[in-house]
Formats: C-alpha cells, sequence, structure tokens
C-alpha cells in the first residue's frame, strides 16, 4: 500500500510540478498535505466515505462487563468508528 507522502509525489508528478525521480520539498509536502485533508474533508462533509479497517487487540480483563472505544478515558483510545466489522 503506497504511503501519503508516494500519493502526494506521484500526483505532482502527474500534473507536471515535478519530474520522475524528484520528491516534494518539506514546505510543498506540508501544502499538499493539508489540501489532500481539505479535500477528505470535503467528502465526508459530502458524505462521500473514505474506508479503512483498523484491527485493534485488546486484552481483555477479567471482571470487567464492558469496554469504551474512544478518545482519552475510554477504555480503548482510538477514533471512534463508524462501525464494528466484527469483534470475537
Amino acid at each position: 500500500m503506497a504511503t501519503v507522502q508516494q500519493i502526494l509525489n506521484r500526483s505532482h508528478r502527474l500534473i507536471g510540478v515535478i519530474a520522475s525521480g524528484e520528491t516534494l520539498s518539506t514546505d510543498e509536502t506540508a501544502d499538499a498535505l493539508a489540501d489532500l485533508n481539505a479535500m477528505m474533508d470535503s467528502w465526508m462533509n459530502d458524505k462521500l466515505m473514505t474506508y479503512s479497517l483498523q484491527n485493534i487487540t485488546v486484552p481483555l480483563v477479567a471482571g470487567t462487563a464492558s469496554y469504551t472505544i474512544g478518545a482519552s478515558g475510554a477504555t480503548v483510545t482510538a477514533t471512534a468508528p463508524v462501525s464494528i466489522e466484527s469483534a470475537f
């Protein structure tokens, strides 16, 4: 799977900003990443979903009846999921 840096470099090569074998400067990468994040936010606002699956392993503790997922203070610290595909 491509890294974000590889995606940014390839997109800039495709539009002719950089040549083959070149990479974006630190400032160009920061600008491109901000633009990519803005585009992803825009897609989310338009209800265009970008999916990812993440495996999280949580050790079970005897006597714990339930676990919470979320920001700090939750049993499992992670971004709250839209859905849980499976748990076992």
